[in-house]
């Protein structure tokens, strides 16, 4: 398949590229301003580019396998890399506080 194809294929499923970018930018900004951590900026930014891309297709199930997906990847960081994430897990089990994460699927 060609590049031009494809572009028009994921334009019809998702929309106007410009238009997405535009969601996508104005989404970021509202939630990661400060996030120093890259892991997170962009596993956060790979889940609002594909938010964004529902708004032309609602019913494409990839859309919300590859959410959840990303989402699972951010909990794993989180639980076993992010020394910033085990210091707050640290703080809230001495404040007696519960420190787990949960996953998606463990709920």
């Amino acid at each position: 398949m060609g590049t031009e194809r494809t572009l028009e294929e994921r334009g019809n499923r998702y929309g106007k590229f410009s238009e997405n970018a535009k969601d996508s930018a104005a989404v970021r900004e509202t939630i990661l301003p400060g996030v120093a951590d890259p892991v997170i900026y962009e596993g956060v930014d790979y889940i609002i580019k594909k938010l964004v891309r529902i708004k032309g297709d609602p019913y494409y199930i990839d859309t919300y396998r590859d959410i959840a997906g990303y989402a699972e990847l951010l909990i794993d960081y989180l639980q076993n890399e992010c020394e910033q994430a085990r210091d707050a897990k640290v703080q809230l089990i001495e404040k007696g506080v519960d420190g787990q994460f949960s996953t998606v699927s463990g709920r």
